[in-house]
């Protein structure tokens, strides 16, 4: 992930679990950041070291 700031991971169809239970587990061992859920695709985000991409604060 130092590579791509963004990372898209698609789950089959078959997968049991519920899909934001997956998308923080994911988020947790990458040490990264749930961009957006939607339908059966996650977006990660964890910033490099030169920091490409900013996100906005989330306003919850």
């Amino acid at each position: 992930m130092e590579t791509h700031e963004l990372i898209k991971i698609k789950l089959q169809e078959g997968c049991i679990i519920d899909r934001k239970e997956v998308a923080d587990i994911l988020a947790n061992r990458c040490d990264a950041a749930i961009a957006q859920i939607l339908g059966r695709t996650i977006l990660l985000f964890r910033p490099s070291e030169d920091n490409i991409i900013t996100l906005p604060k989330n306003s919850k």
